[in-house]
């Protein structure tokens, strides 16, 4: 299978692109006949691709080994692919265009009241995710 290299070539057959004046930030939705991909360039130019993909999941593991495979591409998280980049398994395609930030949210009770533990545990969980996030891949 060929990368395509450009966004158009996405548009054939399995996908379709449409640009978008202010698209939700949301990197992926999956409805009835497809799915959608919402991506940005470098110039923060929107771009929302609709696909009819072979293989629809939220497990990012099961994600990676298709697009290893050969089964299709895959938009994933860069802690996702860093590895299976580095060892040739994978190529990146369309360098000059990447899905939403995704946002991790921790929620918690009000403070007041609130265990040390609990307290300890957020605090680390602010100190050490986002470092343990670009460290680490799948």
């Amino acid at each position: 299978m060929l990368a395509p290299l450009h966004l158009e070539c996405l548009s054939g057959g399995d996908a379709s692109a449409h640009s978008t004046a202010s698209a939700a930030r949301v990197p992926f939705d999956i409805f009835d006949d497809g799915a959608r991909w919402t991506l940005t360039n470098l110039d923060n130019r929107t771009q929302q691709i609709e696909l009819k993909p072979r293989l629809v999941t939220s497990d990012l593991r099961v994600r990676l080994q298709a697009a290893v495979r050969g089964i299709g591409i895959a938009l994933l998280p860069e802690q996702v692919v860093a590895s299976p980049l580095r060892e040739g398994l994978v190529e990146r395609v369309l360098p000059e265009w990447s899905g939403a930030k995704n946002i991790l949210h921790l929620v918690y009770p009000t403070p007041r009241g609130m265990l040390p533990s609990v307290r300890s545990l957020i605090d680390y969980l602010l100190i050490h995710v986002s470092a343990w996030l670009q460290e680490k891949s799948i």
